[in-house]
């Protein structure tokens, strides 16, 4: 009797769910071009709105998602207005469509693919940040040779691509992000006199921390007291100081023997950016 060693079966990769995003300008094949080559499953089509005034280029944008609609019947397209001249909108923007993306097709590896060749200098900045902040991002520059600021779409003639390099780009690590989100949920909440405080204690973030979540740990130890002193220990050094001396997000105050952790103004709009991504943590269980 021959025994045969059965090869172990190779796991499939998972497919892939492509999403294509774009920004309005007064172009076409520019934008429209690298869309039909990568034929996407999702577009998210982004306009200029301020809350003041509209994009000027509507005309253009009508013009190309009729034409994407066109050529890519099977295509999801998605409008969405957004303030070219606001960092924080811009990449809080992206953030949100990362996630709702990645929720919406978790048996797929979704790849995004942005656009850096239309919007504003802004745009620009907040997608080269977006894609070293966020895995599964490519971006890409297209660009052409036949180039007239005068004519009707500025970039005309066959359309090229160019691919920026992506480089090390210093971020907080999940575990402070995590706790950013848990601040910044708490403190949209009304404490239990129906009020809304500027500030979150501490050992609200030491519950979500350590007792909810379980983002971090210490050696048990058979004295309750001990243990716990060991845990608002490692959250002051590891999370609280990295929040307010590196990162300048945070200010701690102490008021009595309690501690107050307010969001500096820096802090409080990472935290709108950081808040729109699925961090692995549920911040529907947050609550006070």
């Amino acid at each position: 009797m021959v025994l045969v060693s059965k090869k172990p079966l190779k796991k499939k990769n998972p497919p892939h769910w492509k999403v294509h995003i774009t920004y309005n300008s007064r172009e076409h094949h520019r934008i429209t071009d690298p869309i039909i080559r990568q034929r996407p499953d999702a577009v998210y089509y982004m306009f200029f709105d301020d809350g003041k005034r509209l994009d000027i280029n509507l005309t253009h944008k009508q013009d190309n998602i009729k034409y994407i609609k066109e050529k890519l019947p099977n295509c999801e397209l998605h409008e969405i207005g957004v303030n070219y001249l606001d960092y924080y909108e811009l990449i809080a923007n992206l953030a949100q469509i990362f996630s709702n993306e990645k929720k919406s097709h978790p048996d797929h590896e979704v790849i995004f693919k942005i656009n850096l060749g239309t919007g504003s200098k802004m745009v620009a900045i907040a997608n080269m940040d977006a894609h070293r902040l966020w895995e599964n991002t490519q971006i890409i520059y297209p660009y052409s040779d036949d180039y007239n600021p005068a004519a009707e779409a500025m970039h005309q003639g066959t359309i090229k691509v160019a691919k920026p390099p992506k480089f090390e780009f210093k971020h907080p690590k999940t575990h402070l992000i995590q706790s950013i989100q848990i601040l910044y949920k708490l403190k949209q909440m009304p404490d239990k006199f129906g009020h809304i405080q500027d500030f979150v204690e501490l050992r609200e973030l030491f519950h979500y921390v350590y007792e909810i979540y379980k983002i971090m740990k210490v050696k048990r130890n058979e004295e309750p007291r001990k243990e716990n002193s060991s845990q608002y220990m490692q959250l002051s050094r590891s999370i609280v100081d990295k929040l307010e001396k590196n990162w300048g997000f945070i200010k701690v105050k102490k008021v009595g023997k309690h501690k107050h952790l307010y969001f500096t103004e820096k802090g409080l709009k990472m935290a709108q950016v950081f808040v729109n991504y699925d961090y692995g943590i549920d911040l529907a269980k947050i609550h006070r």
